[in-house]
């Protein structure tokens, strides 16, 4: 869901609405994206995101045409056979089932809520049911509370039966499909935004906070040399701290999501965010320079109490090799390496 949200929110704000949803709630055998992948449609054909590698859009898109014509969520199902019973045909090989509907303004707007935070939560929705019930969304926060707009209007689903979804849900703690009495729930978790802090404000520093937006990543730069730190040359940063990693360290909150990249090449300011981020549980921690110059850097950590084993957390030198050439290049290899180091930690969803 992350992935649609800065183009749904454009939409709705030019007064793009309706907006068709389509989520991959199943998926079984291959297929080149995973359960919770994401796309939206407008009436007008714009699009955001993707179910597939490009090879059942087009089928998703006819079924959303529909949905806009009747406002009845659809649930399609592409096998490995083109049945009009069992489904169409999935050319990937795998089955692979899709929810197509609306998507209700208000629970977006909770879901935008929830990702603001950055503190994770969980979304889904019904895929099995009665027809009026079929693809109503839930969002609810880390702690397992239901946000404004869950199930929209239905009164169907009382109290109880959603205390039994949200036990469900809160139990699995993962992406899938619960069971709840009759009814099919497809439940995504929502890890924390996830965010990369990058000290130092150079020119590897601009080239990397565009890519890590770009990723869907959160930037924060945190840089006390006011050559560099201007808000004219960071515009992709969420936030610019234009102090010292010490006093900015104490208003960022760090999550397991975090990855931290020490980029300025000064040792006053690079020792002093590694000693601060090596404490954290940041899941990757990366700092530039030579393997000559990490070795004397891994000696000044020492002597200031870090530990040999939180020394080698530390990602250097910095970045994926790739035999990088110039400052952009540079900070492909180091996005590259955070999101390597992400995935082989969190998997693909």
């Amino acid at each position: 869901m992350l992935e649609i949200i800065k183009d749904v929110k454009e939409w709705l704000d030019k007064g793009e609405s309706p907006i068709v949803i389509a989520v991959l709630i199943n998926l079984e055998g291959s297929a080149v994206r995973g359960r919770g992948a994401v796309m939206a449609v407008t009436r007008d054909g714009l699009m955001s995101g993707s179910v597939s590698g490009g090879c059942i859009e087009s089928t998703v898109l006819s079924v959303a045409e529909r949905v806009f014509d009747t406002g009845q969520a659809e649930i399609i199902k592409f096998c490995q056979i083109d049945d009009e019973i069992l489904g169409s045909v999935s050319p990937c090989g795998g089955e692979v089932t899709v929810s197509v509907s609306l998507l209700d303004n208000i629970i977006f707007d909770s879901f935008c809520e929830l990702t603001e935070t950055g503190t994770g939560g969980h979304w889904g929705l019904i895929s099995s049911g009665p027809e009026n019930e079929i693809c109503s969304m839930f969002v609810m926060d880390h702690n397992g509370q239901f946000l404004n707009g869950s199930f929209g209007n239905n009164n169907i689903l009382t109290d109880v039966f959603r205390q039994k979804i949200k036990t469900e849900v809160l139990n699995s703690q993962q992406t899938g499909i619960v069971f709840v009495e009759d009814y099919k729930i497809f439940s995504a978790v929502l890890k924390p935004v996830p965010q990369l802090i990058i000290i130092g404000a150079s020119h590897i520093g601009i080239a990397l906070s565009a890519m890590a937006t770009l990723t869907g990543y959160r930037v924060i730069i945190v840089d006390p040399r006011t050559a560099f730190a201007r808000d004219e040359r960071i515009e992709s940063a969420y936030k610019l701290y234009k102090t010292w990693p010490r006093k900015a360290f104490k208003e960022i909150n760090f999550t397991s999501c975090t990855a931290v990249a020490v980029i300025t090449h000064d040792t006053k300011i690079d020792d002093q965010a590694l000693e601060l981020a090596l404490k954290t549980n940041s899941f990757y921690v990366g700092a530039l320079g030579s393997r000559s110059t990490h070795d004397e850097r891994v000696d000044r950590l020492l002597l200031a109490g870090i530990s040999e084993s939180e020394c080698k957390k530390i990602h250097s030198p910095i970045g994926l090799s790739i035999k990088s050439a110039n400052p952009e290049e540079i900070a492909l290899s180091i996005m590259a390496e955070v999101v390597k180091e992400y995935r082989e930690k969190y998997g693909k969803y």
